[in-house]
């Protein structure tokens, strides 16, 4: 019984990865699809997290606003206009058929990664078209001060930024 016992840790033991601090942890999946970000750093969400519908797999903010309660809390990508000014960031599109183009009625986001925020902030152009990978999240608005994110019920926490380019005129 012991010798069993001490092969069963010593398998448990070896097929888990050592951290610096010799704990041991569980083995990384190699099987699931990294999501590749343009800042380079690496996305904590995998290809298969994230919330699809058949034939669609990248949502515009008019999907998302339009159907708030079919993606709140769902991890998705986003494909949309970045934009800020003085009451803050929001991201946005083409006008969206019976949804209002208030800036108040945008989704707001919030930045999880400070890469893709100094990447966005780097490009020195307002706005600009992004893909990007984050939650969703429909919410109760504070209207506590004049912001977009206190104002807006269209939340999105954005972890991964795919593209960004700056808009260009078409004059």
């Amino acid at each position: 019984m012991r010798n069993s016992l001490l092969i069963f840790l010593f398998v448990v033991t070896s097929s888990c990865e050592k951290n610096s601090g010799n704990i041991a942890t569980a083995p990384v999946n190699s099987a699931k699809t990294q999501i590749a970000t343009i800042t380079g750093d690496d996305c904590p969400i995998f290809e298969e997290d994230l919330f699809k519908i058949p034939y669609k797999e990248i949502f515009s903010d008019c999907d998302l606003r339009g159907n708030p309660k079919l993606f709140d809390g769902k991890l998705v990508r986003i494909k949309a206009r970045y934009g800020f000014m003085i009451h803050g960031n929001y991201l946005s599109g083409n006008p969206c058929t019976e949804l209002s183009d208030s800036v108040h009625d945008s989704i707001s986001p919030q930045f999880e990664s400070e890469l893709a925020f100094d990447y966005l902030r780097g490009l020195k152009a307002n706005p600009i078209n992004i893909v990007a990978v984050g939650r969703f999240s429909l919410v109760e608005p504070t209207k506590r001060s004049d912001t977009i994110y206190d104002h807006t019920p269209f939340h999105f926490s954005l972890v991964c930024l795919e593209k960004a380019s700056a808009v260009t005129s078409s004059k």
